[in-house]
């Protein structure tokens, strides 16, 4: 126990070293890196993220690619669009840039030879629908790739800024699409958060600060408290190299939020034993030892439930369960290093907040000594409310859509609908396939042609191509002949035809191996953003597709792609969040068992914790929200902060036990003691959650309201559930030792 007096005895040393953190915080936060790469989202020991890295090493990124889309009803031919790609085009920032007025044809001239020409007025190239033109023919667009240049947020913010300018000076309805727009915009909405979030956290924990205390230099106090803690966190954070990207502002919400609950204990503790007549320094002393466990124990199994998001094999989820679970290690020590010692200083609170606690506390009793009086009645009477959304757990699904946490992002979710709307898609889809022989083969080239074929027949996909579709049309120009060409020799005769008449048909469509042969055969598509369930079976579907036209030639082909990797990943995401969940849960069991030194006791504690993961799932199947990683992850989490009332209620429950109490005496006084800052913390959390409902992420909007309600319910199942649950195993325990 002198630990947690550490501070009240060496004060200064105490106070030196938190300034000491705080300064070294600072200078680390110096160093942070903002990072929303997609590579970041794939497990580091994934063979689909491996394949996928290959695959782009082989044929080049497919998701450096945007496109600005016009007002609906722009003809190809729109002179804006050639403005447009002439100023692109002169930016060294881009090494592509097209639009179908632009793009040379395959053509034969008079004299049979084979050279290019741009298309006719009205001229509508079937290989442009879904890409450059819509695939009514409608409407035209300019499609740009980024250069390798433009790879940090800061370098792609400047060139989107710089777009967006240029379009507004042009004027019109014009929208920027594609997944370099996605990122940059997933970094403001984040730093747009960060603007929002962390004042919001801080301006509610001060508010009920005021309304928790009443008193001005105790709530100055508690705020100063929670705003040093979370300093220390995002210093932690960035000192550990971890790069901020999109739960940033959830994370440093998180520890600001949870931060608040051992303040209000400690000084609740304080202010009881001030009114029980302690000095000034004798009730710090007294509400440290009494309340220090008690938050140790409580900021232990929060961080728990954070650090087992290390069981994910996500890197951006391990990052923000790393830093969190570490950024409420910190704001406890902080509380403990700076509150104790400032109390002693401070001095009691005011007469009207010591009434207030003694009312709250009494009534706090009352509610213990009306639930014990008949404990099985009162557990049947809490648990009716429970009944309709514990019968909806079976309705649960899951699903997820990749580009749904920008929904509430304005502009660019108007950006990427019309994108979906008019061009059929926004997220690549790949096959790679290793061909056996030469991928010039009639067979592998009709395999590739039939499989290409099937893609565009699915309402999934907006665009598809490979190399048969432009080796068709090469060799009908030479030869006269429709189809592909007959033999390897005719494909390769072709492909030299057209690079010579300066069209490069197989740089981009087919690659090499290192031993220089050619070997592996792309295609490219882009599908619409349809959700998880719809995108397993289409890649299931595709799979059994390229079985049948690749199997019997030998090839191998495999499916990649954003489109694809991102909800299978996922996809076993949502199934892990249930592992980190078992593992919280077990943690958190052996640190009750540390506590009550019970195992029955320990396992009545558990019973109010997993009643709010329960009704979360229940909520989820009653409103048809789907379990995807926002919504898993609030177990783990859910459970770590909600057990935190247990906790305390547990401590001084024990406390009272030990000094002789009978159970419902010892509950009547675990409520009145430790009711009042359980009731307070619970609110502040709940409202403090609630403050995510300003994010303009679906996700973040989410995992914050729906911990919220993990928080409110856990704060019913404590004060229904706890006391009646604690009364009926203790007194089968006295019953069966008398018996023994």
């Amino acid at each position: 126990m002198s630990l947690f007096l550490l501070s009240l005895r060496r004060p200064r040393l105490a106070l030196a070293v938190l300034a000491i953190a705080v300064m070294l915080a600072g200078m680390a936060l110096r160093t942070a890196t903002v990072d929303f790469s997609i590579e970041r989202m794939y497990p580091k020991d994934s063979p689909s993220a491996a394949f996928a890295a290959e695959h782009r090493e082989r044929f080049g990124r497919e998701d450096d690619v945007m496109m600005v889309i016009p007002e609906k009803g722009t003809a190809p031919e729109d002179p804006s669009l050639a403005t447009l790609a002439a100023r692109l085009s002169n930016d060294p920032r881009f090494v592509e840039v097209a639009h179908a007025a632009a793009t040379p044809r395959l053509h034969r001239d008079g004299s049979g030879t084979l050279t290019t020409r741009l298309p006719e007025p009205g001229e509508r190239d079937p290989l442009l629908a879904g890409v450059l033109v819509s695939p009514d023919g409608g409407t035209g667009a300019v499609l740009a790739r980024t250069a390798p240049v433009v790879a940090a947020h800061a370098d792609r913010e400047a060139l989107i800024s710089d777009i967006e300018g240029w379009l507004s000076e042009q004027g019109g309805d014009w929208a920027l699409a594609g997944l370099p727009v996605v990122r940059t915009w997933y970094v403001r909405l984040m730093l747009a958060d960060l603007r929002l979030l962390i004042p919001v956290a801080t301006l509610i924990s001060a508010s009920f600060f005021i309304a928790a205390f009443r008193d001005l230099r105790h709530v100055v106090l508690g705020t100063v408290a929670i705003v040093l803690g979370a300093w220390l966190a995002a210093g932690a954070h960035a000192a550990l190299g971890a790069p901020f990207d999109m739960f940033a502002p959830a994370f440093l919400a998180v520890v600001l939020v949870v931060g608040t609950s051992d303040v209000i204990h400690l000084v609740h503790r304080f202010a009881d034993r001030c009114a029980e007549g302690a000095t000034w320094r004798g009730a710090a002393e007294v509400a440290a030892r009494e309340v220090g466990l008690a938050c140790l124990l409580t900021s232990g199994t929060t961080a728990l439930g954070f650090f087992a998001l290390r069981a994910t094999r996500l890197p951006p989820i391990q990052t923000f369960g790393i830093a969190t679970g570490l950024g409420v290690v910190l704001a406890f020590l902080t509380t403990m290093l700076l509150v104790p010692p400032a109390l002693a200083w401070l001095g009691p609170p005011r007469q009207r907040a010591l009434r207030s606690a003694q009312a709250q506390g009494a009534w706090l009793a009352q509610l213990a000594d009306r639930l014990t009086a008949r404990p099985g009645r009162s557990l049947g009477l809490a648990m009716l409310p429970l009944v309709p959304l514990l019968v909806c757990i079976p309705r649960v699904h899951v699903e997820y859509r990749i580009l749904e946490d920008l929904e509430r992002g304005g502009a660019v979710a108007d950006a990427q609908a019309r994108m979906e709307a008019e061009f059929g898609g926004v997220l690549p889809l790949e096959v790679d396939v290793a061909t056996a022989g030469d991928p010039l083969d009639p067979g592998v080239l009709a395999a590739t042609a039939q499989t290409t074929a099937w893609l565009r027949s699915r309402p999934e996909i907006g665009h598809a191509l490979a190399l048969p579709d432009l080796l068709e049309r090469g060799w009908t120009l030479l030869s006269d002949a429709p189809g592909l060409p007959p033999t390897p020799a005719a494909a390769a005769q072709t492909l030299l035809t057209m690079e010579l008449a300066g069209e490069d048909a197989a740089s981009s469509l087919m690659a090499r191996d290192d031993d220089g042969n050619p070997g592996h055969l792309r295609i490219a598509a882009r599908m619409r953003d349809v959700g998880h369930h719809a995108t397993v079976r289409l890649v299931d579907d595709l799979r059994a597709e390229l079985r049948r036209n690749f199997g019997p030639l030998g090839a191998t082909a495999t499916v990649t792609g954003v489109g694809w990797l991102a909800q299978e990943v996922n996809g076993t995401l949502t199934r892990q969040f249930f592992g980190s969940f078992g593992l919280a849960l077990g943690l958190i069991a052996v640190l009750g068992l540390v506590l009550t030194r019970s195992p029955r006791r320990t396992a009545v504690a558990l019973v109010p914790n997993i009643v709010p993961i329960a009704l979360h799932l229940g909520l989820l199947g009653m409103i048809g929200l789907a379990l995807k990683p926002s919504t898993a992850m609030v177990m783990s989490i859910g459970l770590g902060i909600a057990v935190d009332d247990t906790i305390h209620i547990l401590a001084v429950y024990e406390r009272a036990r030990g000094a002789g109490e009978d159970p419902r005496t010892a509950v009547s006084t675990a409520y009145r003691e430790a009711g009042r800052s359980v009731v307070a913390t619970s609110v502040l959390l709940g409202f403090g959650f609630l403050a995510f409902a300003g994010s303009k992420f679906a996700g973040t909007l989410n995992f914050g309201l729906l911990t919220a309600w993990a928080i409110v319910t856990a704060l019913y199942a404590d004060l229904f559930l706890l006391g009646p649950l604690l009364v009926l195993a203790d007194r089968r325990g006295d019953s069966v030792h008398r018996s023994a």
